[in-house]
């Protein structure tokens, strides 16, 4: 899905950057591409009415203390509203799915990922509401998607969940430090 002329603008500050470097994650772009570096904590969002298919990004979190929040499903434009779904990456290192009415539905051990890598996620979710959370990167390596584990944590992955099934925007809650790019989203119809 094309998705120029669906940026909202939010709030925080960005600046858009060539990759330094494009590691294993990364080869799959071209030189110089671009990358979308988050300078003051803020959110960015794009105009979806998705919520069946998929969501691919790459992201890159800035510092220890830092939480990205990517809402794959929000129907209005707050962080963790209570009627949306959130990928998180989480201060601790550990990567979950949050459901803003209740939540973490599903979330890994701490350490999980390691600040200062380049991740590429995909979440899929079917028509039957079946989330399914992927990762490429770092020491689950650059060619094979690995489906997050969520063993020491909570919940399960896959996981289903019928909660929400409206939205309006895909929306990302960055901190300074915080990067993306690569943003593809793929629909798929209710059945």
């Amino acid at each position: 899905m094309d998705l120029s002329g669906r940026l909202i603008k939010g709030t925080g500050s960005y600046e858009i950057k060539e990759l330094a470097s494009q590691d294993s994650v990364l080869n799959h772009l071209d030189k110089g591409s671009k990358h979308l570096e988050c300078t003051v904590a803020g959110t960015v969002a794009f105009k979806s009415d998705q919520v069946y298919g998929e969501w691919e990004f790459d992201v890159y979190k800035g510092a220890d203390g830092n939480n990205v929040g990517v809402q794959i499903i929000s129907p209005d434009f707050t962080p963790l509203a209570s009627t949306c779904y959130q990928l998180r990456l989480v201060s601790t290192e550990a990567i979950g799915l949050y459901d803003g009415a209740s939540g973490y539905i599903a979330l890994t051990a701490n350490s999980y990922i390691v600040i200062n890598t380049w991740y590429r996620i995909k979440v899929t979710r079917t028509p039957d509401g079946e989330f399914t959370v992927f990762i490429k990167g770092g020491t689950f390596g650059s060619d094979d998607w690995t489906i997050v584990d969520v063993g020491g944590g909570i919940g399960t992955n896959p996981i289903v969940d019928i909660s929400h099934i409206t939205t309006k925007y895909f929306l990302f809650d960055l901190d300074a430090g915080d990067r993306i790019t690569n943003i593809i989203m793929r629909n798929a119809v209710q059945q």
